[in-house]
């Protein structure tokens, strides 16, 4: 009987994977992640997580990740904000702790599987789109290493959320009702802005529209992001950031219609391809979560993107995801749009 790990985050999606795992034979084990003193409601979760694994009679694990979470993505997120991006921490989490700290100290010595509950399909090796295309998570899983996806398992990727739900519920699952989570990964619900306010304090800085006029006053770079609508105090709004300059913590804002806002060649870094790419090639690329597949062209030799039609300003620190065929074929660090 094969062996599976499944990280039981107290949520009804990781409950019914485990469920479903444990139904089609597999010898399931629950492993919960938790980070006690940066975790708010990390109490409740365990609690959700250990009850769930005591209604399905299977083994449950507690892991501390708190070191690790701190080392391999705060500093980092913070360091980047820092210097005028935006990373994506909940692709940094699947990467380096969930398929990445996590996989290497509990499966890399054995033939155990590991599962989760993303909304994704791993068939033959590589992630496809799941079911429900309103749930798919496969933006957040490009940067895991392929070597590894031979024992992935993501279980819910043929049904959908309303589903998922009734199976909670049919089998009298504590966490049926249970809100999904909306906060950072693994730090619970504090707003983003106060969570980077504990670290990077406020900082005042003039604002400019792209033709040089003063307009307003921002209380710090770090807490803004390019195609971010504020009104910054200023008359005549709404404005969006068009631009911005993080050694001299200067901000430049456009109206939206605006030349400025929209950007139809990127490029990226940090590369990571499940399908080998040589050539130019179409794709489908996302380079938001919430954004739609938008048609482009992919250049790998010069990891450089050009969309079909331009967008709204892709941000430098997210990720530029691509698709072919439904197939999750990689993605990377977006670096420069023009």
């Amino acid at each position: 009987m094969a062996r599976v790990i499944v990280l039981l985050s107290g949520g009804v999606d990781s409950s019914v994977s485990a469920l479903l795992l444990k139904r089609a034979g597999f010898d399931v084990v629950g492993v919960h992640l938790r980070m006690t003193s940066l975790n708010n409601c990390s109490f409740q979760d365990w609690l959700d997580a250990k009850s769930v694994a005591q209604q399905l009679e299977i083994p449950f694990y507690t892991i501390d990740i708190e070191d690790e979470y701190r080392k391999l993505i705060m500093e980092k997120t913070i360091k980047d904000y820092e210097r005028g991006i935006t990373p994506n921490p909940d692709v940094l989490c699947n990467s380096e702790i969930k398929f990445g700290y996590v996989f290497e100290k509990l499966l890399r010595n054995s033939d155990d599987f590991i599962a989760t509950g993303h909304y994704a399909k791993n068939i033959d090796g590589l992630i496809r789109l799941p079911k429900d295309l309103q749930k798919d998570q496969t933006y957040f899983l490009w940067k895991i290493k392929k070597e590894i996806l031979p024992r992935v398992i993501f279980p819910l990727g043929d049904l959908l959320k309303n589903e998922v739900r009734k199976i909670a519920k049919e089998n009298n699952l504590i966490v049926a009702d249970k809100k999904d989570s909306q906060g950072l990964c693994f730090v619970g619900k504090i707003k983003f802005r106060d969570f980077l306010k504990s670290f990077l304090p406020p900082k005042e800085g003039p604002v400019y529209d792209t033709y040089g006029n003063l307009i307003g006053k921002h209380y710090g770079h770090f807490y803004y992001t390019l195609g971010q609508r504020h009104g910054f105090l200023a008359p005549q709004g709404p404005w969006y950031v068009a631009n911005k300059d993080p050694e001299k913590n200067v901000l430049v804002v456009a109206k939206e219609g605006d030349e400025a806002l929209t950007k139809k060649e990127i490029f990226y870094e940090e590369e990571n391809y499940f399908i080998e790419l040589k050539e130019s090639q179409d794709v489908l690329v996302k380079i938001r979560y919430r954004n739609e597949f938008l048609p482009a062209k992919i250049y790998p030799r010069e990891k450089r993107v050009i969309l079909k039609k331009k967008a709204k300003v892709p941000t430098p620190g997210q990720s530029i995801v691509f698709y072919k065929d439904s197939i999750l074929v990689g993605g990377g660090i977006i670096k420069e749009a023009l």
